[in-house]
Order: structure tokens, then sequence, then C-alpha cells
């Protein structure tokens, strides 16, 4: 927003069109995304250096409630078997 306002002010006489939109968003990426913040969320995540402990099983329960079974791909063998 702060790039757009800063356009929109040395350019008063001029629409502002996605083509200059696209450049502020451009410039405020950049500007949002330091090499610091980047290196601090891997090593924060575990990543580098890697950190294979990190997480615990509790950080994974959120997912538990998708883990169910493919259909068609039971352990037991009766379970596949064609009723017919």
């Amino acid at each position: 927003m702060q790039q757009i306002e800063s356009w929109v002010l040395h350019h008063l006489r001029s629409p502002l069109t996605i083509y200059e939109i696209a450049e502020c968003v451009g410039i405020a990426f950049h500007l949002s995304m330091p090499t610091t913040n980047i290196c601090s969320r891997f090593l924060k995540a575990g990543i580098f250096p890697l950190e294979r402990g990190i997480f615990t099983e509790e950080d994974f329960m959120s997912s538990a409630i998708t883990d169910r079974e493919v259909p068609g791909t039971s352990k037991d063998p009766t379970e596949n078997e064609d009723e017919n």
C-alpha cells in the first residue's frame, strides 16, 4: 500500500494501471523479504541447519483427522473381494 501511495504522489496526473501496480508489488515484495527474514524462518522450522526433533507428535495432531485409508487398499484381503 505504501508503494502505491508513493507512486500516486509522484504521478499526480497519470492513471494507475495494472503495470504500475505490478511494479509497486515487486518493490514491496523485495522490501518485505530480506535475506535475514528468510534465513531465520529456515532456522525456526528446523530446515537449515537440519534439526529432526524440532516438531513433537502434538504438532501433527491437527492432521490426524485426515489420516484415513485410501478406498480399495485395505490390509484385510476379504474386504476387497467382489460380492456376487
